[in-house]
């Protein structure tokens, strides 16, 4: 492939001012292959199969991943949609009503994952409500069919946009960028202050969608790099400080933990990372060779967002697992020209890549995702601990989620920790001053001492434990009238205030401790809710710095509210949340930024009752 060369030259086509020549940033070389789906080893070379049903000319261009049961997979080729129900295992051409067989683009609706989009070179926008059993052409509006980049409000799935390319200058209003608000069924240009009207990528903020970003092709008028909208596509404005002039950027990809940062894949010069929302770029290419034929395709894990790939041209796949510091190969993809990448982030982590000229490969890049905390209950009367062990947010019976005994005195406070270490939360009861531990996680009270610590006692002690000294395992602790009383070396006995720690926070009589690792980095630190407003001592050091240095988040104040915390989207950070008992409804801060942004983006979980005593473990 030649440096323009992304997928090929455009093919051959009838329209006005339209030649091949111009193409060359497009997808579409014609040419024999065989294509294949090779699963690629932690280490060494990828083993090829080769794939069923006669792909002979199959060209991946998109791959896209049902959310919901990721052994679903769909992929776009020169040879129309391909799909898959095994993992890759198999595929079938699912193309019944697909009249332009080019495909560019592929996305699916995120809440009803059997409805898809494909956005083809030539034919425009198709649509599936069957899981590509079948498809319509949705163009009503569309003054240009050659579409290069479709994505979808995850908010608001019936919200589309669509990016245009020609390779033939500005041709205003035919191409640029059009939206849907009606699912596809009519679409208008929203075009204004867009210097260049060839789009190849988008990237969407999960949490105010309003705000997008489009990548640009600046190789044809001067003026490319990446563009921002704050109003739904209403305007634009440039945001391409610190990216080479006139450069093509032809992949975006958006954290969705901290979405003012963003990554862009360039023509020519590797990947670039802005932290401030397009404010500025700086490139990040370490280690990332083979760059200067284009990166076209990024994938970020969602899970993990320091963790992202690159797909390159000519040199296969890389990974980076500190946000693009540092970048080394994926093996198995030498010399392959890398078109389109999707991450199945359940366990194992899979990887997808799209190749042009040699079909998809499958990589299982972690043995595990990312564990997040969920949600239970524990019911006195029951002396029993209901556990939403398949983390689904809803009660699935003792088969599938979890029922432990334990408990059962009017007296018992529930504690909750991972005593062993071995990254799984275990249950357990504070009783008037012996705190009664299920150290092994067997679920059974194993006896005393083994499973018996004495520490606190008084009347108005409240139990607290946490991580104080960073290795891994749980420790216990008191709060009392507004000062902590913590077992920082976990030997379960009281040295003083010089080796353990003793610290003055809180102290209002409305004050209920909460403690989590509330800025990531692996030691637990504490906090009080009062009344609706969280005080988080954000830096762990022990003292109230204010709002500004640590943090306050006005957050539930209903009076049946019981603060919960925990790391509800596997970022490796604790998060707030409030469990309304008058409901039995969980309002979870997924994303972490402090605000309630609605059930859609944050979370909400029907899961207990009045009576229950909420809980929150990664069981």
């Amino acid at each position: 492939m030649t440096r323009h060369a992304r997928r090929g030259t455009k093919y051959q086509t009838d329209e006005p001012n339209h030649r091949a020549s111009r193409g060359t940033m497009r997808r579409w070389v014609i040419g024999m292959l065989f294509a294949v789906i090779a699963l690629l080893p932690s280490v060494g070379t990828a083993i090829v199969i080769p794939w069923p049903d006669g792909m002979s000319t199959a060209q991946v261009a998109a791959i896209a991943v049902d959310p919901t049961t990721p052994s679903t997979l769909y992929a776009g080729t020169t040879d129309g949609i391909f799909k898959s129900t095994n993992g890759g295992g198999s595929w079938q051409t699912v193309n019944t009503g697909l009249t332009n067989l080019g495909v560019n683009a592929l996305v699916l609706d995120p809440a009803i994952p059997t409805t898809l989009y494909a956005g083809t070179n030539g034919g425009g926008i198709f649509k599936s409500t069957d899981g590509g059993g079948s498809w319509r052409a949705v163009n009503t509006g569309l003054t240009y069919l050659f579409v290069y980049a479709l994505a979808l409000d995850p908010t608001s799935p019936n919200e589309l946009y669509v990016g245009m390319y020609c390779g033939c200058g500005n041709l205003a209003p035919y191409i640029g960028i059009f939206k849907s608000t009606d699912g596809g069924e009519n679409w208008q240009a929203v075009n204004n202050g867009l210097a260049t009207l060839e789009v190849f990528a988008f990237a969407i903020d999960p949490t105010t969608p309003t705000t997008l970003y489009a990548g640009s092709n600046g190789s044809v008028v001067g003026i490319g790099g990446v563009f921002k909208s704050t109003n739904g596509g209403g305007s634009w404005q440039t945001a391409s400080s610190g990216l080479p002039v006139a450069e093509a950027v032809i992949a975006l990809a958006i954290d969705p933990i901290t979405p003012t940062t963003l990554y862009a894949g360039t023509l020519s010069g590797g990947v670039f990372k802005s932290r401030n929302g397009g404010g500025n770029w700086q490139a990040v290419n370490t280690g990332l060779t083979n760059f200067s034929s284009g990166v076209y395709a990024l994938a970020l894990d969602p899970t993990n967002p320091t963790t992202l790939y690159a797909g390159t041209q000519g040199g296969g796949v890389f990974r980076s697992t500190d946000g693009g510091g540092h970048w080394q190969v994926v093996p198995g993809l030498a010399d392959l020209n890398v078109n389109a990448l999707a991450l199945d982030t359940t366990t194992p982590i899979t990887l997808y890549a799209g190749t042009w000229g040699s079909g998809v490969f499958r990589s299982v890049v972690g043995t595990s995702s990312v564990i997040r905390t969920s949600v239970g209950v524990f019911r006195l009367a029951d002396a029993a601990f209901y556990l939403d062990a398949n983390g689904s947010g809803a009660w699935n019976g003792c088969g599938i989620d979890k029922c432990i005994n334990w408990g059962g005195d009017p007296a018992d406070k529930v504690v909750l920790g991972d005593w062993n270490n071995d990254g799984r939360t275990k249950i357990g009861i504070y009783r008037n001053g012996t705190w009664y531990l299920d150290r092994n996680g067997n679920g059974t009270f194993d006896g005393c001492p083994a499973e018996c610590i004495a520490w606190g006692g008084m009347p108005e002690d409240i139990p607290v434990v946490g991580d104080w000294n960073h290795t891994g395992s749980t420790k216990i602790g008191i709060y009392r009238n507004g000062t902590w009383y913590l077992d920082r070396n976990g030997n379960g006995t009281f040295d003083g205030c010089g080796t353990d720690a003793c610290i003055s926070w809180g102290g209002d009589p409305t004050d209920q401790p909460k403690v989590g690792d509330w800025n990531g980095s692996g030691s637990t630190k504490i906090g009080i809710y009062r009344n609706g407003t969280w005080y988080l001592d954000t830096n762990g050091n022990g003292a109230w710095d204010g709002c500004g240095s640590d943090a306050c988040f006005s957050w539930g104040g209903d009076p049946t509210d019981q603060p919960k915390v925990g790391d509800w989207n596997g970022s490796g950070s604790t998060k707030i949340g409030v469990y309304r008992g008058s409901t039995g409804t969980w309002y979870l801060d997924t994303n972490g930024n402090g605000a309630w942004d609605g059930c859609a983006i944050d979370r909400c979980l029907e899961f207990g009752s009045s009576e229950d005593v909420p809980i929150v473990g990664k069981w």
